[in-house]
C-alpha cells in the first residue's frame, strides 16, 4: 500500500521533514548520552525511542519518494535526490542501532551494579559493570 497523501498534501515532503528534523537531533542526543552519565540516565531510552521513530520516517520518506519519482520528470537533480533518499534509511538504521545499544548497555550496567547512575553528582556508579570504552565503541 503506497501512501501518496496525508491531510490532502503530498506525503513525501511531510515525512521527509520528520526525518530531516529527527535524525540530526537523535545524532546529537546519542553524542550527549555517551558523553554524560547524567544525561544517559535521564535521556538514554528517550533518545533510543526517537531514533527508532526517525528510522521509520526515513523508510517512509524513501517509499513515498519512489512513488513521487515516477510522476516527475527525470533530471540529474531528481536522480541525485533519489540516491540520497536510498542511503538515508541505512544511516538512520545505524544511528538507531547505536542509540538502542547505548541505552541497553546503560540499563544492563545499572542493573548488574545494583544501582542507578548518580545523576546528582554526575558520576557513573556503574563504572565497574562495563568497560569505559564500550559505550563510545557502540556509538562509533
Amino acid at each position: 500500500m503506497e501512501i501518496e497523501e496525508l491531510f490532502g498534501l503530498p506525503a513525501h515532503p511531510i515525512v521527509v521533514h520528520g526525518a530531516v528534523v529527527l535524525i540530526p537531533l537523535v545524532a546529537l542526543g546519542v553524542v550527549l548520552v555517551v558523553a554524560s552519565p547524567r544525561l544517559r540516565a535521564r535521556l538514554g531510552v528517550t533518545v533510543a525511542v526517537l531514533a527508532v521513530v526517525a528510522l521509520g520516517f526515513a523508510v517512509l520518506a524513501e517509499q513515498t519518494g519512489e512513488g513521487l519519482e515516477e510522476r516527475v520528470d527525470e533530471t540529474a537533480l531528481v536522480e541525485e535526490h533519489a540516491e540520497l533518499g536510498e542511503t538515508m534509511p541505512l544511516i538512520a538504521l545505524a544511528l538507531a542501532a547505536s542509540a538502542v545499544g547505548v541505552a541497553a548497555l546503560d540499563i544492563v550496567a545499572r542493573r548488574s551494579a545494583g544501582g542507578p547512575v548518580d545523576a546528582e553528582a554526575g558520576a557513573d556508579t556503574t563504572a565497574g559493570a562495563t568497560r569505559s570504552w564500550v559505550r563510545p565503541a557502540a556509538v562509533a
